[in-house]
């Protein structure tokens, strides 16, 4: 876990100072409806009931959201985001679905974003013969984020992006779950 925070701080460091330079090719219009996915990978820690923690598991990780703009420096929408692992026939996935704020602080391409909503833990095991054992639960969750976009065309922009998700499940299986990426977004702006 450790060299995932290296290496976002690295990449948000370096996509910082040299953002002045990529700035005047393509301004950064935010002013209608967008769309984005991440793709990467992280970690995540899942505290059972009456069970401790094994530590922290990598998996991968993904998102999703769409939304509109109130201003250019402020977006409001929905996003989608996920983490999972499958290992020796197993699955863990943990999603969350919230209500979402982006705000650009500088009008430029460094963003922080926050969002609260409803969260899930899905766990399936092959019990082998054709037979499977798995349990859903859902919660509520809340997720903090930031990274850097660079606007590669007048619609289109392409960054790195770090995330910390928190998911308070409180199932008869699941107590609550955490996980942190490191992902790369493609971003359209209308």
């Amino acid at each position: 876990m450790k060299s995932i925070v290296a290496v976002a701080v690295a990449v948000l460091t370096v996509s910082s100072m040299h953002s002045v330079s990529w700035a005047g090719s393509h301004p950064h219009e935010r002013n209608g409806f967008f769309l984005g996915f991440n793709l990467g990978g992280g970690s995540a820690d899942v505290s059972f009931k009456g069970f401790e923690s094994d530590g922290r598991e990598g998996g991968g990780n993904a998102n999703f959201r769409l939304g509109g703009a109130i201003k250019n420096d402020l977006l409001l929408g929905a996003e989608s985001l996920a983490w999972a692992k499958d290992q020796d026939g197993s699955t863990v996935s943990l999603s969350m679905l919230n209500f979402a704020v982006t705000y650009y602080p500088g009008d430029m391409g460094f963003f922080l974003r926050g969002g609260i909503g409803f969260a899930s833990s899905s766990f399936e095991t092959d019990l082998g013969g054709g037979l499977t054992l798995s349990k859903d639960e859902s919660g509520f969750g809340m997720a903090a984020a930031m990274g850097y976009e660079w606007r590669l065309s007048g619609k289109f922009a392409l960054g790195p992006q770090v995330e910390f998700a928190y998911l308070n499940i409180g199932g008869d299986l699941v107590d609550t779950a955490n996980f942190f990426d490191a992902t790369l977004g493609f971003n359209w702006y209308w």
